[in-house]
């Protein structure tokens, strides 16, 4: 269904608040990635985008911490779906570790705005969606450990090193544009392998 401004949008049938939800919350991401700042979203840009009323958007979302709280969470889950397909393809967890990774950073380079908001503090909201994200990544690098493919002493301060390495790769990658970077796949794999303490060179 198209929405933007100037477009009518057509009431769901009843019983379809769910569906108005999530157009309104993809309404607020063609705001986003429009506006690049998470600022740039508000109640009433998102209205109309999405082609609602503002009544119709105050039934789903009291105030716009709550809009863009579903946005984070929702780009959260989007971000570990491609992660989990691009995992199924690995042969090991260190291969898989490194595939996950490289998924996370072409999620953040294809939308940087997107992977700012997941990271952004939203005054009353869960951060849910993102611990259970980050658990995920404590234990793959844990079974890494078991499997004797990681020297890793202490998953958890481990891992966190891998996120805030891969947020820093993504970041200088979509800002600092003109640098001579090594290539994505390389950069993730010598920042994961070292950070993780990967032994010997992963599968993939």
């Amino acid at each position: 269904m198209k929405t933007g401004p100037g477009v009518t949008r057509r009431q769901n049938p009843r019983g379809q608040g769910g569906r108005l939800r999530a157009e309104i919350v993809d309404a607020a991401f063609e705001v986003l990635d429009t506006e690049a700042i998470s600022d740039g979203v508000t109640l009433r840009a998102a209205a109309r985008a999405a082609g609602v009323t503002a009544p119709a958007l105050y039934a789903h979302f009291a105030n716009v911490d709550e809009l863009r709280a579903a946005m984070r969470d929702s780009a959260f889950e989007s971000m570990v779906h491609l992660a989990d397909e691009a995992a199924a393809a690995a042969a090991d967890p260190a291969g898989e570790l490194l595939l996950r990774a490289r998924s996370v950073v072409d999620f953040a380079v294809a939308h940087p705005a997107r992977y700012r908001l997941m990271f952004t503090p939203i005054p009353g909201s869960s951060t849910e969606v993102g611990e259970r994200t980050f658990a995920a990544l404590v234990d793959v690098l844990d079974r890494c450990v078991a499997a004797r493919l990681s020297a890793s002493q202490d998953a958890v301060t481990d891992a966190a090193h891998v996120l805030a390495a891969l947020q820093g790769l993504a970041v200088t990658r979509t800002t600092m544009t003109e640098f001579h970077w090594p290539a994505l796949d390389v950069a993730v794999r010598d920042i994961v392998t070292r950070v993780a303490r990967l032994i010997p060179p992963p599968m993939v």
